[in-house]
């Protein structure tokens, strides 16, 4: 079995590079104008090292280990050189030989990850985590050794939108974001005072060809925003009954992309303050009619009393 990090790092590598990872984010927006924003990144380091891409090269010494058992000719023979060649071709077809891989696939995780050289940092560096706090991130990290389950958590929280409001602002990339890059900017303002966005989450590294590839077949993507108000507009897939959560779902591209706009709270405020100043008023108008009345009705009573009066 190949022995060292090295090997598990250039797969964890390629990994990110083609994007095979579980993707979570939330961003809320409450009434008060104050923002919070979560991500979370899965990494199942069994699935990646059992696909099929990447079990050659971490398992190959078992693999040969394995067929030159099975493969007893003399290994000068074309006998022997066909039976190994079909051997590494096929092998791992019946339920025996899945079983023997799945434990040594589980041997060398075990042995990488409890390597005295190895380091976390391997999977997700310092540099990584230093860009992300130095934009106001918490970066938490944990490894579950024993399910192989590498997990990253990544979360800030706004005391208001407007700070992470810019003028004109076209696209956010949230894959950049998340990478410690950008400025966090999420939202741009509308000519009516509206928030708009448009995120999009593109997969964009040039060694990777996405073409005639169902990306999610080994990458997920999940987005959901929950919002103060009723979107104005939005291309969710899936929109709650009230429309202020937004859900959407990965598609087949190697692009996402996410929009949706809604009420600023300043104009929700100034619309109820509005509808509170009126019906006041209303109040106002109606109690003024009503003491005219009874003054008016008053003066009509004493009068007539005084009329009584003088006839006796």
């Amino acid at each position: 079995m190949v022995k060292g990090l090295k090997v598990l790092v250039l797969v964890v590598s390629v990994f990110l590079i083609a994007g095979c990872m579980d993707y979570n984010i939330n961003m809320s927006i409450h009434d008060d104008k104050s923002v919070d924003v979560n991500m979370s990144m899965k990494m199942d380091l069994y699935e990646l090292v059992s696909s099929e891409s990447m079990r050659g090269m971490v398992l190959n010494e078992f693999y040969q280990e394995v067929c030159d058992a099975n493969c007893s000719y003399d290994e000068s023979s074309s006998e022997y050189s066909t039976c190994v060649y079909d051997c590494l071709e096929n092998y791992g077809t019946t339920e025996e030989e899945k079983s023997r891989i799945d434990e040594a696939i589980k041997d060398y995780l075990d042995e990488q990850l409890n390597s005295s050289e190895f380091n976390e940092d391997e999977l997700f560096s310092d540099e990584d985590r230093q860009q992300l706090e130095d934009m106001g991130y918490i970066v938490e990290t944990d490894l579950d050794k024993e399910n192989y389950i590498y997990l990253v958590h990544i979360s800030q929280h706004f005391n208001n939108i407007d700070d992470i409001t810019g003028d004109n602002l076209s696209e956010v990339n949230l894959e950049e974001v998340f990478n410690g890059e950008g400025n966090n900017l999420f939202f741009s303002r509308t000519d009516d005072g509206n928030y708009q966005a448009n995120y999009v989450w593109e997969m964009s590294d040039e060694d990777v060809n996405y073409e005639d590839v169902d990306i999610s077949e080994f990458l997920t993507v999940s987005y959901e925003i929950s919002l103060p108000y009723a979107s104005i507009s939005n291309n969710a897939t899936t929109v709650s009954e009230d429309g202020r959560t937004l859900i959407w779902d990965l598609i087949n591209s190697d692009t996402i992309h996410y929009e949706f706009s809604f009420d600023s709270p300043e104009n929700t405020t100034d619309s109820s303050d509005t509808s509170t100043s009126n019906s006041n008023d209303n109040i106002l108008k109606i109690v003024s009619i009503c003491l005219i009345a009874g003054g008016v009705i008053g003066l009509i009573i004493v009068f007539i009393i005084l009329l009584k009066n003088r006839k006796k």
